[in-house]
């Protein structure tokens, strides 16, 4: 029996085929893992910042609470292994922690214009006890003397409590990822062999 190359050409094509679909299939499981392992560790840092503005009583920082939302990016590769509350927990999270990282730039902005208001304030007394006093040097270097050793240290900012309250709240009833079956998949998921 004598076999021509045109029979053995359905049997090549079939083994491209298989090989291209079994590479296929193990560059989608690295990207997922790829993408749980991303996740997992940002939903690691965002809960320890949290936890860290939570003890704080909300200090003003500049440092962000989530810095990217990879979420977003990647929750179209995961779905598949979340069941439905699983999914919403891990949406949830991340909705309260961007609303809460909008609230803390928001603090920082309404500080920031506050102490601008504030120097303004103070620059604008300073010159007019300088146009008052213009004739007597001596009471003027007193009153500015005077009137900065008290508004200096002062804050005098106002500052909202909208904020602060709004960001306090979502921190109360904030559900960490941590503890539940849905970190437990996460990190099964960013633990697999690439």
């Amino acid at each position: 029996m004598e076999i021509s190359l045109a029979d053995l050409n359905p049997i090549v094509t079939l083994m491209v085929g298989l090989f291209a679909f079994v590479l296929y299939f193990l560059k989608e499981r690295k990207t997922k893992t790829i993408a749980a392992k991303i996740i997992w560790l940002e939903v690691l840092s965002t809960e320890n910042r949290l936890k860290e503005l939570k003890e704080s009583g909300l200090q003003y920082t500049d440092k962000p609470v989530l810095r990217n939302n990879n979420w977003d990016e990647y929750k179209h590769l995961l779905i598949g292994f979340f069941d439905n509350d699983e999914f919403v927990l891990l949406d949830e999270f991340y909705k309260a922690s961007e609303y809460i990282e909008y609230q803390r730039v928001s603090l920082l902005l309404i500080r920031q214009s506050s102490a601008l208001a504030k120097g303004n304030a103070i620059q604008s007394e300073l010159m007019a006890n300088i146009t008052k006093n213009i004739s007597n040097k001596e009471e003027m270097k007193r009153i500015r003397s005077e009137f900065i050793s008290i508004s200096d240290p002062e804050a005098h900012m106002f500052i909202p409590e909208e904020p602060s309250g709004l960001t306090k709240k979502q921190l109360e009833t904030l559900r960490f990822v941590t503890g539940t079956s849905t970190a437990t998949k996460l990190k099964k998921i960013s633990n697999r062999k690439l």
